[in-house]
């Protein structure tokens, strides 16, 4: 029994047979290509028709690699290096945000945030151009935050956080981050690689909420 619906990725179940019907065609005409094809044409247009956010679509082959491609965005856009993240939020596996994923126990800090790497040997300065930050908590997050503004490109989040038992962010705490990233330039980034079923336009739908850059996922499937 898969309760998580391999983390959100079938929506209409496994095996569903206008799915396999559909996969079972396209074999036929053909299943990689190194530019873009029709069928990417008409799912970019209803991602863009349906996500608030969203002008323009960039497909990648995974989660990890929308995000990786939007931080490195972020600080082309904004010629600063460092970006922010939450404790225990999961983007993805490469190297910059595999930080503070699963801290160990011992090494949270109940009085301060701690950007902890997650793998052995991770280089410093991966560590070092991480912010990271207090879930669900707006007045540590300014602090944090304006006090690193000159330095930070962005910051992302999920407004659902998955990594921790799916927890969704309060309406009050998106919506401050929302004011304090645009006062300040800092590119805001929703990770809704799972959030976005929670509506047609995804969490942000939801929360009215407006990011700069969307990363997805998994369910645009």
């Amino acid at each position: 029994l898969d309760f998580m619906i391999n983390a959100t990725t079938y929506i209409v179940g496994h095996a569903n047979p206008a799915v396999i019907q559909a996969v079972k065609d396209q074999v036929d005409k053909g299943l990689s290509y190194s530019a873009p094809t029709e069928s990417q044409v008409r799912l970019a247009k209803l991602i863009v028709d349906r996500v608030p956010s969203v002008d323009k679509v960039r497909f990648t082959n995974s989660g990890t690699e929308g995000t990786l491609n939007a931080i490195r965005m972020a600080r082309t856009y904004t010629g600063k290096t460092k970006f922010a993240k939450f404790e225990g939020g999961y983007h993805g596996n490469h190297e910059f945000v595999s930080v503070s994923v699963y801290t160990p126990l011992d090494k949270l800090d109940p009085d301060r945030t701690t950007a902890v790497p997650e793998w052995p040997h991770q280089p410093q300065s991966v560590v070092e151009d991480v912010i990271v930050l207090p879930y669900n908590d707006m007045d540590r997050c300014e602090e944090i935050v304006r006090r690193h503004e000159h330095e930070l490109a962005a910051v992302i989040m999920e407004p659902v956080a998955s990594n921790f038992g799916y927890i969704p962010a309060k309406p009050d705490f998106v919506k401050g981050m929302r004011e304090l990233t645009k006062e300040l330039g800092i590119i805001l980034i929703f990770d809704e690689v799972q959030s976005f079923r929670l509506a047609q336009g995804g969490a942000q739908e939801m929360f009215g909420v407006i990011p700069d850059v969307t990363t997805f996922g998994k369910i645009i499937g």
